[in-house]
């Protein structure tokens, strides 16, 4: 690709030379263009006319393999096309004075306003002609440029100075510079024994978690400490270390692990650097001096703090007592952690103040902050925030190679990676969501192109990439009215399907993109699932729709041809006037709800089989945390945590009593449905006759199921206790030492 774009990029140079004959011959048509960018290179011969940017049409010449025509006769611009000029004989009114030439692109003369222009024999045509042809238009308020081409890390702005960040971010106020132009749980063998993994997206893909295992240890993350409890063989189980963070500013979330390296990911506070840049000068990562004179005066008061995402990465070598080899840091919030072979991707969001960049720290470079340099900091030219989103990607098995570190202003919500890429979407105060999209190669991450879709994105899962396309469902937002869409965006990020008006009124609750299908769950009164064909990018359908009670807002695939959806059972709640008529409709939720999909008949997919547990008030973390679930799908049983309150008359003014807290167990069976196979909890009798109605939390809290070979581990942070894998009994346990609250 970038060699393609070199090809273009000096054909464009080529045809569209900045002579001073070319520029008489094009200025008695409009005005001359301040700059014009196409696939990152400037280029003259371009025109401003009813303010648009025109180019002339040569410079469409072996632009992405597309053949260009005239037709002087018919005054008609073929692009690409076999449409036979000879038929457009119907003749066109000029436009301003000037001739205008029909355009025929992708098969279909196309409607342009304003027009293209034939002026003294040279076919002008605008600028955004190019969006026709799957070529990304945007214009750069700040630097006055229109740009054509998808934007990759060499072709978008810097930064540059401190005075041009000040400049960018303005007041603070978050900008949107509109164009004025116009999967899966794998079961995995280790230390002579099956073990889970963590139930993740994406094959190869790993996501981190509060807890792990490699099949003779578990490694737990508990309040502001992280334990490592030896439990294979069962009979042998016994904590090996506890790791207890000295610096009360960080709190362990999650980890990752592998053969070698234990991976500690937190949120910390650490402000103390800011009071020692006083000074005139930084020294940033590329170890040039950054003049940021400012910068003593608008640090940020200590009480606000300075959130960083912070990973400790340990030797595994000795249990029980690993050695801290490395730490990374960088300002701000965590947005997203990912896990490849060796190398961890962190994603964070660090809000912009002043001329203040994001600061990175590296033990395999010092143990000093240094800040990113503005000329390596970039910017998306149409939309600009007063926020950081940075990307650290770090390569275990290289300690002492530094951290790759890429800045941009803007920020992220929602992130999907695949094995080639991530997707960081961003939604806007209009409604619609920019997805940018980076290329990964190990520790190099390049920012690679970007697309737009209407509506916004409810979390990773309403994401995929398959063959090559990028596809998303959304939720629209138009005033008061609701809807939702579907759209399959190439390798370019253009959009080249799309299905609109998904279930007026309702908005998305779950979604899940398998191979060449996608469903959807939306929900106000009823739960439509959705069965979607993605066989053909550019022309995706629905194939078949099932409403039920209820809603899953958590879809996990069986096989090919059955869904697991986890959500809620609910009722709905009817008001009526004296003459019986409805006024007013509300679904009130109630327990959870499991639920087996059957779309072998992808036209009338069917709700095979049901389980509700509990009643209103009723709650489980896999609700909206995936990682909670485990799935062993040796033996087809599945086990999430969950806190049940007792179903009541009036759901919708109670909740019920508590109940139970601890792991839940089912058998999973494709003819069977859900076979209750055990509740296990931590509670003692007199905890649970003590709990609260609306009680959560506590040290006896199940938080986490896993399983080695043939033993299931519950995890809490007091306990672990293995049970069978036939009857669920308890063989062993371990009390784990109190651990000090977050």
């Amino acid at each position: 690709m970038c060699k393609k774009v070199a090809v273009i990029a000096a054909v464009l140079v080529l045809l569209l030379g900045t002579s001073q004959g070319a520029w008489r011959h094009a200025n008695a048509f409009g005005t001359r263009a301040a700059n014009v960018s196409l696939f990152g290179v400037r280029v003259g011969g371009a025109v401003l006319f009813e303010g648009r940017a025109y180019v002339p049409s040569t410079a469409l010449h072996g632009l992405l393999g597309y053949a260009v025509e005239f037709d002087s006769k018919t005054q008609t611009l073929l692009i690409g096309s076999g449409l036979d000029s000879q038929a457009m004989t119907a003749p066109l009114s000029p436009y301003k004075g000037y001739t205008v030439v029909r355009v025929v692109a992708q098969q279909k003369v196309q409607t342009l306003n304003p027009p293209a222009i034939n002026h003294r024999g040279t076919v002008y045509v605008p600028l955004r002609l190019l969006e026709r042809l799957g070529v990304q238009v945007g214009w750069d308020f700040w630097s006055n440029t229109a740009y054509a081409g998808t934007l990759r890390d060499d072709t978008l702005p810097r930064v540059g100075t401190t005075q041009q960040l000040e400049r960018l971010l303005g007041s603070g106020a978050v900008w949107t510079v509109k164009d004025t132009m116009r999967n899966a749980t794998v079961a995995t063998q280790g230390a002579g024994a099956e073990f889970s993994q963590t139930n993740i997206q994406v094959a190869g893909v790993d996501e981190s978690d509060v807890a792990k295992t490699d099949g003779e240890y578990i490694y737990q993350v508990r309040g502001r400490e992280v334990t490592v409890t030896r439990v294979h063989p069962v009979s042998d189980m016994r904590v090996m270390s506890t790791i207890a963070f000295k610096d009360e500013r960080f709190t362990p979330q999650e980890i990752f692990i592998d053969d070698r390296y234990l991976v500690v990911i937190g949120q910390a506070d650490n402000n103390e650097f800011r009071t020692k840049v006083g000074a005139a000068t930084e020294q940033s990562l590329s170890g040039k001096a950054t003049v940021v004179g400012q910068v003593a005066a608008l640090v940020m008061p200590r009480w606000w703090g300075n959130p960083t995402v912070r990973a400790y990465i340990y030797d595994l070598t000795d249990r029980t007592n690993l050695r801290l080899l490395r730490e990374v840091e960088t300002e701000g919030h965590r947005l997203a952690t990912r896990k490849i072979g060796s190398v961890v991707y962190l994603l964070s969001n660090r809000w912009a103040q002043g001329p203040i960049v994001p600061h990175v720290r590296d033990s395999a470079r010092g143990d000093d902050f240094l800040p990113i340099d503005p000329a390596d900091i970039r910017y998306f030219p149409d939309r600009i925030a007063p926020s950081y989103l940075v990307v650290t990607a770090f390569d275990l098995n290289r300690p002492a190679q530094t951290a790759a570190v890429s800045a941009y202003l803007g920020a992220g919500h929602e992130v999907y990676m695949s094995h080639e890429n991530i997707y960081v979407a961003v939604g806007d105060w209009q409604g619609d969501t920019v997805v940018h999209k980076f290329a990964v190669n190990g520790v190099d991450v390049a920012y690679s192109a970007r697309g737009l879709v209407k509506g916004t994105i409810l979390n990773q899962f309403s994401m995929d990439e398959h063959n090559g396309y990028f596809r998303t469902a959304t939720t629209i937002w138009s005033g008061d009215k609701l809807s939702n869409a579907v759209f399959v965006l190439d390798v370019k990020m253009q959009t080249v399907g799309r299905i609109l008006n998904i279930a007026p009124t309702e908005r998305i609750y779950s979604a899940r993109f398998m191979g060449d299908r996608g469903y959807m769950v939306t929900f106000v009164l009823v739960d439509p699932l959705f069965v979607i064909d993605l066989s053909n990018p550019r022309n995706p359908k629905i194939l078949g729709e099932l409403k039920i009670p209820g809603f899953s807002s958590y879809l996990h695939p069986l096989d090919e041809n059955h869904l697991l959806g986890i959500g809620r059972d609910t009722t709905v709640l009817t008001t009526r006037d004296q003459s019986g008529r409805i006024i007013n409709e509300v679904a009130i939720e109630l327990g959870i709800k499991l639920a087996i999909f059957d779309v072998t008949d992808v036209a009338n997919p069917i709700e095979e089989y049901v389980e509700i547990i509990g009643g209103r008030g009723t709650y489980s973390e896999v609700l909206h945390n995936h990682k909670a679930l485990l799935f062993d799908t040796r033996n087809k049983i599945m086990a999430f945590p969950i806190t049940i309150h007792t179903p009541v008359l009036k759901p919708e003014f109670n909740h019920g009593p508590f109940e139970f807290q601890g792991a839940i167990i089912y058998d999973v069976s494709l003819t069977r449905g859900f076979s209750p196979r055990a509740r296990i909890s931590h509670l003692t009798p007199q905890d649970s006759s003590r709990r609260p109605q609306f009680w959560h939390g506590g040290r006896a809290e199940v938080k986490r199921i896993l399983y080695v070979g043939q033993n299931f581990y519950v995890l809490s942070d007091e306990f672990v206790t293995a049970h069978t894998d036939t009857d669920f009994r308890e063989v062993n346990r371990v009390q784990l030492a109190k651990s000090e609250a977050p």
